[in-house]
Formats: C-alpha cells, sequence, structure tokens
C-alpha cells in the first residue's frame, strides 16, 4: 500500500513537473525578445527562474527514468509471495490440528510413565517375593 502511494506521488509530481515545464517554456519564448529592453535587476531574477526552470527538468528526466511498472510488477510479486506465506501459516497453525497433536503426544506420555509405574510395580512385588525366600533360608 505504501508503495503504491509512492508511485501514486511519483506519477502525479512528474505530472506537475511536466505541467511547470511547459508553462515556463511558453513564459520564456514571450519574454525573450522582452529581455533586451529589461533593467539589470529583471533580467538577473529571470536568469534564476531559467536556473530553477534547468533544475526541474534535470529532476523530470531523473523521475522519467524510474519504470513505474516495474516497481508495480515488484509490488505485485511481493504482496503474492505475503499472501502464501500467510496462508502456509494458516495451514499449519490451525488449532484443531495443534489441539490434536498435543493430545496424541500427552497420551503416548501417559501411556509410557504408566508403563513405567506397572514395571516399578511388578519389580517390587518380585524383590518383596525374593528377600521373604531369603529370610525363609536364612531362618531355616
Amino acid at each position: 500500500v505504501m508503495l503504491n502511494d509512492f508511485v501514486n506521488r511519483q506519477q502525479d509530481s512528474l505530472g506537475e513537473v511536466q505541467e511547470h515545464a511547459e508553462k515556463a517554456e511558453a513564459h520564456i519564448k514571450e519574454t525573450g525578445d522582452v529581455m533586451n529592453k529589461l533593467d539589470n535587476d529583471t533580467v538577473d531574477e529571470l536568469k534564476m527562474m531559467t536556473a530553477d526552470f534547468k533544475s526541474v527538468m534535470e529532476w523530470k528526466e531523473e523521475q522519467a527514468g524510474i519504470d513505474l511498472v516495474d516497481i508495480r510488477r515488484s509490488q505485485d510479486s511481493i504482496k503474492e509471495a505475503l499472501d502464501t506465506v500467510q496462508r502456509d501459516l494458516f495451514e499449519k497453525i490451525a488449532r484443531e490440528e495443534v489441539d490434536s497433536k498435543l493430545e496424541s503426544k500427552f497420551e503416548s506420555i501417559i501411556d509410557h510413565l504408566q508403563s513405567a509405574l506397572n514395571s516399578t510395580e511388578s519389580d517390587e512385588a518380585d524383590f518383596k517375593a525374593v528377600t521373604s525366600n531369603l529370610n525363609q533360608v536364612c531362618e531355616s
């Protein structure tokens, strides 16, 4: 959006410069013969205006070098890339999918813990049986 605004402002500026250049050229042509009849102060002011006009024309030529179509193409390409990334992120972060993955991981962890607990209980029962047998052997 900012790039579009920039491009639009540049186009508007270019149009203003061209309009100003046309007016200045017409003015210079009208006043060309009058220059010989004017006093020195007026001639100096006109020379300054001519220098300003030349700098505006140089700026206009620099602006003409900007390829607005290329900028627009680049902007469209960037927008498409952003849209693609946004779609991919939404697909990867679907809440239901994340919730189901977390739930399955928690169930897996609980199963492993339950298995470990059961194994510990059976080991304890075996240990008690062995110690009981040892006690009986020792007492006999």
